[in-house]
This record gives C-alpha cells, sequence and structure tokens, in this order.
C-alpha cells in the first residue's frame, strides 16, 4: 500500500486528508502497539483503550508537533510485527533493535528509553543469580514468538518455550509460572514483568533476575517507505527530550505499581 505517512507533505492534494467540506484534515499515522506494560498496554476492562508512558508521549508531544492524528492498532505481537510487514501499519510504537529489524524498518536517531533485560522466576526457585547461559540450561524459559531476544538469550542450548498469546501474553505466561507449568519468563525488559507480576497480584511468589549485559534501546520504528514521518519524528523527538524526559512519563505508571522501579 501507499504508506499514509508519504502523504504528509500532499495531504491537501488528496482526498483521504480532506473533509466534505474541503477543509483538509489532519493526516493520520497508524501506528500499532502490543502490550509492554507500563510503556503501552491496553486497559483492563476494555481492550480498545490503550495507555502508558509511550502513548502519553505520543499523543501529547510527538504526536502534535508531526503535525498527525494517531490511530492506534493493538494486536499480539506475532500479528503485530505481520501487519507491519504486510505495510498495514505506518509505526510500530515499541520495538528493540537488531539487524535484521534494521533492514526492514527505519529507526529513529534516538531510542525512547533502555531497557534492562531479565527473568521472571518462582521465589521457591533454586536460581538466585544468572552470571552465564550455564545458568539457564536445565530451565524451560517462556517468551512470546518472533520478539526480541537479547544476546545473552541466544545461546542455542537454552531452552525457550516460544509461545503465540494473545494480547497479555507476558501476565498470560507469569500465571503459567506462578502455576509452575514454566520455570522462568523472559522479557527484555524487567520493568514489565515486575509491572505485570504486580497487577496480577503474585509479586510475593516471584523473583526478579536481571541478566548481565547491557541495556538496548526501545525505539517506534517506521515502515520504510515512511521516511517523511521518520524525519518529523526525529525532529520532534530530539527537541522534546532536551525539555520532558521519558522518564518523567514513566514515573506515574510506576507509581501505580509500587515495587516497579524504572529498572
Amino acid at each position: 500500500m501507499n504508506c499514509l505517512c508519504n502523504l504528509l507533505l500532499i495531504a491537501t492534494t488528496t482526498l483521504l486528508f480532506h473533509s466534505p467540506t474541503g477543509l483538509a484534515l489532519e493526516p493520520v499515522l497508524t501506528v500499532g502497539l502490543f502490550n509492554l506494560a507500563p510503556h503501552a498496554f491496553t486497559d483492563s476492562t476494555d481492550e480498545t483503550q490503550v495507555k502508558g508512558a509511550a502513548i502519553d508521549y505520543m499523543e501529547r508531544y510527538i504526536a502534535p508537533e508531526m503535525g498527525v492524528s494517531i490511530h492506534w492498532q493493538v494486536y499480539p505481537f506475532s500479528r503485530l510485527i505481520m501487519h507491519m510487514e504486510e505495510g498495514k501499519l505506518d509505526a510500530v510504537l515499541t520495538l528493540a533493535k537488531d539487524g535484521n529489524r534494521e533492514k526492514r524498518y527505519l529507526y529513529p536517531d534516538s531510542p525512547l528509553t533502555y531497557m534492562q533485560s531479565g527473568l521472571a522466576v518462582l521465589a521457591s526457585s533454586p536460581l538466585i543469580k544468572v552470571q552465564s547461559p550455564e545458568d539457564l540450561l536445565d530451565t524451560e524459559i517462556g517468551f512470546t514468538k518472533h520478539g526480541y531476544l537479547s544476546p545473552f538469550m541466544r545461546d542455542a542450548r537454552l531452552d525457550i518455550n516460544f509461545i503465540v498469546g494473545d494480547l497479555n501474553a507476558f501476565r498470560t505466561m507469569l500465571r503459567l509460572l506462578n502455576a509452575k507449568r514454566l520455570d522462568a519468563v523472559y522479557n527484555p525488559t524487567i520493568m514489565t514483568l515486575r509491572f505485570e507480576a504486580r497487577q496480577l497480584q503474585i509479586s510475593d511468589h516471584l523473583r526478579f533476575i536481571p541478566l548481565p549485559e547491557q541495556k538496548v534501546g526501545l525505539y517506534t520504528v517506521f515502515c520504510k517507505g515512511c521516511s517523511e514521518a521518520l524525519a518529523r519524528y526525529n525532529h520532534a523527538h530530539n527537541e522534546r527530550r532536551q525539555r520532558t524526559p521519558y522518564e518523567a512519563l514513566l514515573s506515574p505508571y510506576l507509581a501505580q505499581s509500587p515495587g516497579v522501579n524504572a529498572n
């Protein structure tokens, strides 16, 4: 398809962005997301309502500066990636970077924030600290299919159960862990595991173990045809992050979930 964001500069010459009165409407950017709390997640009582620090950042600051409105599309992660590949989305709100993705998508100059990878295990687990992949060789680890595996987790010897989940995949995996049907749950941002466990009220049953590796960036990424939108995003993001650090928007969500910190 013609990516909507390619039409930003010619919005006044196409019916797509015109109202019946002939007045140009604001261009619409279709942005996909998956549940990665507290950055972006659906309301527990209404899955059509989205919230989170990345949602707030985009709606309050970035979209107005870009001159667009946002049409949110929420999917399980596997379907989100499929729709991005099919050209049905202009952007994905939160995505880590690896060599394969860099070939397929356009990444901005700088990330929203940086993530510390980690595991959740049962509090009764003998696993206290992880120093090398050898510490995990007898551990069945749950993770979402097509998700980002940090360098530490790419060891071929690891037993990773790639689960095709629903919208709340990590919450589902934490329930499986609590029911002793998994030995551990991995996430490239340990903050998400802590946040979701707190929402499930099972934090006291679990232990959270950071992995011994560098933090990685969390980005808003654009489709290959969206170079104009990327340029506008870079301008807005580079200007805004000097005045309003992303972490300032993250803090209220962490405060709603005591015991969850920004690491």
